[in-house]
């Protein structure tokens, strides 16, 4: 009676593979399923903090043999190794091969991060290519000494910590980071170079960067595309720039170009806006966004020219917009 059993099963399973073969979805080919399934995997670990977590993260894999094959083929749908889901992340990393990795944490109920054992992280670390992830200040601590400090093959990193007095200062290495958001938590700014992105947020005064810091991050990140800086105090009034070579030839050298900077949004003190904008080169299509509480007109923000500095071109300088608010 067994092998009777074992039949039906067999017949059943073989009817719904041929039934499976004919609805119009089979048609397509092995590759563009997994480019969708690849969207899917990119959806699941994309929320906001008034969404739910996602449930059911591996269900396509469930549907039938066709697409369970294609996905355990593909090692790019294993890529993202959540350190709240300690049940799958040891399976990802064997699934996902050598392909790049993006460590992130997901909200859920009763989670706890990092259950995940430190050698494999250890091991697997010159895969990292992207973290972003919400911990506690121990919790974020005992991640970089497990993935250790100097961060070569990270070209994104988001880290955020609740919301506390006290900033957490990580030792680690960021050359090759492009965007980065850090949220209560600072990193040696002599490190950041070649940005593309930068966010600043929940820094206290003493680990923020001073505006001759600022300066440098930006001289040495030419193609910065966006910048935020929230609450920027800094922590002295140090405003000098390093020195660069100057001739008659080329005045506007005193001067930061950030030909790529298509958002600024700065909150702040009006004086420390004054300074931090005093140096810098916008294009026309910058968006600029000052959050700060002025005691005069706006003639005390901008006294030189009225405007952030744009080279050859301050009189013909166009903006189409401007939005005050109380």
């Amino acid at each position: 009676m067994p092998e009777l059993g074992n039949l039906r099963t067999e017949t059943i399973s073989s009817i719904r593979g041929t039934l499976n073969d004919l609805i119009p979805i089979a048609s397509l080919p092995p590759e563009i399923l997994e480019e969708i399934f690849d969207i899917c995997v990119s959806w699941l670990y994309t929320y906001t903090s008034h969404q739910k977590p996602k449930k059911h993260r591996l269900a396509w894999t469930q549907v039938c043999q066709s697409w369970r094959r294609i996905s355990l083929s593909s090692s790019r749908l294993w890529a993202y190794i959540d350190l709240c889901d300690a049940r799958f992340a040891d399976e990802f990393l064997v699934r996902s091969k050598q392909t790049p990795l993006s460590l992130v944490t997901t909200p859920k109920h009763n989670s706890s991060p990092l259950t995940l054992t430190t050698d494999k992280l250890t091991i697997h670390a010159h895969r990292l290519r992207s973290i972003d992830v919400f911990l506690s200040p121990d919790e974020m601590v005992l991640l970089f000494q497990s993935i250790g400090p100097n961060l070569w093959t990270v070209a994104s990193l988001s880290l955020k910590l609740p919301p506390m007095k006290s900033t957490l200062l990580l030792n680690i290495a960021i050359p090759s980071v492009r965007r980065l958001n850090l949220d209560g938590v600072a990193v040696p700014w002599e490190t950041c170079q070649n940005l593309t992105s930068l966010s600043l947020r929940g820094v206290n005064q003493e680990y923020t960067p001073s505006i001759s810091e600022m300066y440098l991050i930006f001289m040495k990140s030419p193609r910065l595309q966006s910048i935020r800086l929230e609450n920027y105090t800094p922590p002295n009034p140090d405003i000098s720039l390093p020195p660069q070579p100057q001739s008659p030839s080329q005045p506007e050298s005193h001067f930061i170009h950030l030909a790529h900077l298509t958002d600024l949004t700065i909150s702040t003190n009006a004086p420390t806006a004054t300074t931090l904008l005093s140096r810098l080169s916008l294009t026309p299509t910058t968006r600029l966004q000052l959050h700060l509480s002025l005691s005069d007109d706006l003639h005390t923000l901008f006294p030189r020219s009225g405007l952030p500095h744009a080279p050859n071109t301050a009189h013909l300088l166009p903006i189409h917009t401007i939005r005050l608010s109380q």
